[in-house]
């Protein structure tokens, strides 16, 4: 399963908005949007908050970093031919996206 396919299997299964994923893992519901949209990569920070905050999905999420999709792709960067033109979230810990608790 996708990251994207695990957003959107915890706001199915469990009814939560991504303002309430956003709660729950310390992030914007912009945030989650953007990576359940595909519009952008999570960073290791989000991942890190996923798995803890939904262990159930935690095999997706190691699945997801073993193979090296977590790999961020700086905004503007060339992208290779077949790739992906998402960008990363900033790192935890960034008040731009992250959530000040």
């Amino acid at each position: 399963m996708t990251i994207t396919e695990v957003i959107d299997d915890i706001r199915r299964r469990q009814s939560l908005s991504d303002a309430q994923i956003g709660e729950r893992l310390g992030y914007t519901n912009t945030a989650v949007y953007y990576v359940r949209t595909g519009k952008r990569r999570p960073g290791t920070g989000f991942l890190r908050a996923l798995a803890k905050e939904f262990p159930q999905y935690t095999g997706d999420v190691m699945n997801y970093t073993l193979r090296g999709e977590e790999k961020e792709v700086a905004v503007g960067e060339e992208v290779p031919e077949g790739g992906s033109a998402m960008a990363s979230l900033p790192p935890e810990g960034t008040t731009t996206e992250r959530k000040s608790k």
